[in-house]
Formats: C-alpha cells, sequence, structure tokens
C-alpha cells in the first residue's frame, strides 16, 4: 500500500514540509512518476520500527536532518544542484530516456550513434521524416541500407514521408525559402521537391532488388500530415527529434530546417517507446479519414504527370 506525503508526515509525527525535505534528500526511500511521491507504507514501518527492522531509524534520520542543517551555503547548493541531477536522471530513466544527444545537423556523435544502433539492428524499423534524404539520398544512412539489401538481413523497414504533392510540403518549403514557393512551378523546381524526385529514384531501385529477397523489406508510404518528429525506431532505441518551422540561422549560422534541436534516445521497450510506435502505426493506418494516405506507386505517378520522367 501507498502513502501520501500528508499519511506520512502524521505516522512520523513531522510537518509535511519536512517529509519532502526528507523524500528531495533521498532520506525516505520513495519513488517519484512526475510531480508525484510513492511512498510504500512498508517502507515507513521500517522507519518507525528499527527494532523490527534493520533499516535505518527515524532516530537516525533525524539525526542526518540536523547535519544538513549544519552544513556551508556552498555545501547547501551544492546538495540541491546533487538533487536535482539525481531527480532529472531518475525520472529520465524511468521513461525510458536512454540519453540527450546534440542535434543531428550540428554533433557527428549523434549521427555516428544512429548509425551504430542501425548497422547492428536486426527486425523492424520505423522511419518517420519529411523526406529522409539521410536514407533515400547519396549521404546519411544511405550506405547503411544498401549494406543491409546486399546481405539481406533480416529487416523489415516502413517509412512514412510527407507527401511532396501536399499542402504540408507546399508549407515548409514557403517556411524555408520564401513566399515565392507558393507558385506551383517554382515549388516543383525547388529543393524539396527535388529532393523528393530523387528519393524516389532510390526507393524504386531498393524495393525492386529487393523483390526476390526473403528476408530484407522496404515499404514506403506518403501522407498528408506534418508529422510531430523526426524518428527512427529499431526494436532496442528509437531516436527522436521534434519538428520546427524556425529557422535558427542567427543562432547557429544554419540556414537548414532540420537536425538543430537535441536528439532524444530511448528505450523501444519503454512506456514512452510503445506510445511513439502506437502513434506511428495509427497514421500508417491510415485508418482516420482526414489524414490520407499514398502508395508508391501513387505517389510515382503524380510525380511523373508533373515532373516528367521519373528514372529507372
Amino acid at each position: 500500500m501507498n502513502l501520501k506525503v500528508r499519511e506520512v508526515a502524521i505516522k512520523l509525527n513531522v510537518s509535511e514540509k519536512t517529509v519532502y525535505k526528507w523524500l528531495s534528500q533521498g532520506i525516505i526511500p520513495a519513488k517519484r512518476l512526475g510531480k508525484t511521491w510513492v511512498i510504500s507504507e512498508n517502507e515507513i514501518e521500517k522507519l518507525i520500527n528499527p527494532g523490527i527492522h534493520s533499516r535505518q531509524s527515524l532516530e537516525n534520520i533525524t539525526q542526518v536532518n540536523r547535519e544538513f542543517t549544519n552544513i556551508s551555503e556552498q555545501d547547501s547548493r551544492d546538495i540541491k544542484v546533487l538533487g536535482k541531477f539525481t531527480e532529472f536522471l531518475s525520472s529520465a530513466l524511468e521513461y525510458g530516456y536512454e540519453k540527450i544527444l546534440g542535434p543531428r545537423s550540428l554533433d557527428s556523435k549523434t549521427v555516428d550513434a544512429i548509425s551504430d544502433v542501425l548497422d547492428s539492428s536486426t527486425g523492424e524499423i520505423l522511419l518517420q521524416g519529411i523526406g529522409l534524404r539521410e536514407f533515400f539520398g547519396d549521404k546519411g544512412y544511405a550506405d547503411i541500407l544498401r549494406k543491409m539489401l546486399s546481405e539481406n538481413r533480416k529487416i523489415k523497414i516502413k517509412a512514412l514521408l510527407v507527401n511532396p504533392n501536399s499542402d504540408f510540403a507546399k508549407a515548409r518549403a514557403i517556411a524555408e525559402d520564401g513566399i515565392v514557393f507558393d507558385d506551383d512551378e517554382v515549388f516543383k523546381s525547388g529543393p524539396l521537391y527535388s529532393d523528393s524526385w530523387r528519393s524516389m529514384n532510390m526507393i524504386a531501385s531498393i524495393k525492386k532488388k529487393s523483390q526476390h529477397l526473403s528476408r530484407f523489406s522496404l515499404d514506403v508510404k506518403f501522407v498528408n500530415h506534418w508529422p510531430s518528429s523526426y524518428l527512427i525506431m529499431t526494436e532496442k532505441y528509437t531516436f527522436m527529434e521534434s519538428y520546427q518551422f524556425s529557422n535558427l540561422q542567427n543562432i547557429y549560422g544554419e540556414s537548414s530546417f532540420d537536425g538543430l534541436v537535441p536528439m532524444m534516445q530511448i528505450k523501444s521497450n519503454s512506456d514512452y517507446g510503445r506510445i511513439l510506435r502506437n502513434h506511428f502505426e495509427y497514421i500508417w493506418s491510415g485508418s482516420n479519414p482526414y489524414i490520407p494516405i499514398f502508395s508508391l506507386s501513387e505517389i510515382s505517378e503524380k510525380m511523373l504527370i508533373s515532373s516528367g520522367t521519373l528514372g529507372n
């Protein structure tokens, strides 16, 4: 049975403020879920009855508390910082956070970390992004995909990309390159649409080569939906970066919109990881009538009409 802070204060005959202080100092054994303390009644009984239980007694706790009140101001600040760090670390681990990595466009260690996880992965890999150029282009993780393909590795890749013919793609182009891209002809000659066109070639090439493979597969869908995050999910780890319409050129000297915020590394089997997977699968399913999805062949046909020959 778990107790509330008020109930613990009554049992220990101290104020609620004192209980909170002892909790933050780790003197009272407890776990924290968000802003809520989970305090076991059994742990409190061990403090009240030291003759029955071998754990520290309430008398020892009050002695420790007296010692804390006699420390220097600098030590007090250090203890507070340590308490915040411990609280942050404990909460992060509890919710599945493994690491906070640097922005992928600015920190090569982040790219290396993702590459290492991908290169050793088997099973299902979920990808979500705008165009995922680093997977379906000439740089980034494209070489790892080619390696998976050549090895016929046991990999099932599912990728969700923004429909390059959608209003969401045009909104991105306008935000990144200016209102001139509101014009269809300008938009279709711009970098975002061109990148999508090149990605289509690589996707089509990989799918063609994988048709006769028994283990490797790639399935891609295009969606009229602005993704909330850039996502790479393997069976072990998930990498997530929030998307935004903010150009950080004045801060980083970069004109790109992508990869300029911290990358979260999360355990895929954590509650947060499962929520991200459910979000992906919901969009992928196409069950929401207001979020239409399109197959590779549908998008290819559309781009053939508007851009000429797609290529082999």
